[in-house]
């Protein structure tokens, strides 16, 4: 048995925490063998893993630059409509809410692609990419009451 941490491990694998088996049901639930009672388990945490890692296998494999594209691609997506729909709430958020969570989302795309390019910040937001001649198809410029938005 090895210790990992609870975001890596695989939807189904079997795992052991605070004296108790579990087996991973959704990237933050588990559920105890014993009880069949859902826990949340803190992504970070480390868990130890009850199965025995896959043959000629020892290491996490790199992503391809194509599954990187396809991902960052989904996450502008991603980006784009949480922009788009904090625009269209009932009661209507303020210009300052929208801009709270805008910066939250921004930095959670930065954070979510600097983990998956290890040693590089990523940066639609500003930071330094692993492409330096990346250019980003986001807006981020603040949404004006009035003015034409895309």
């Amino acid at each position: 048995m090895s210790f990992v941490r609870f975001a890596l491990l695989p939807i189904g694998a079997r795992f052991q925490y605070r004296d108790h088996a579990y087996r991973k049901v959704s990237p933050l639930e588990a559920i105890e063998d014993a009880t069949d009672t859902r826990r949340l388990i803190p992504r970070s945490t480390q868990v130890e893993s009850m199965d025995p890692p896959p043959r000629g296998e020892t290491t996490q494999q790199p992503i391809s630059q194509v599954a990187l594209g396809s991902i960052e691609s989904a996450l502008d997506g991603c980006v784009r409509n949480v922009e788009h729909r904090s625009r269209s709430l009932e009661p209507p958020l303020s210009e300052g809410q929208i801009s709270a969570v805008l910066t939250l989302v921004r930095e959670a795309h930065a954070e979510a692609m600097a983990h998956l390019r290890p040693g590089t910040d990523t940066g639609q937001y500003g930071k330094q990419t692993g492409n330096p001649g990346a250019v980003s198809s986001l807006n981020t410029k603040p949404w004006k009451k009035g003015a034409e938005n895309p």
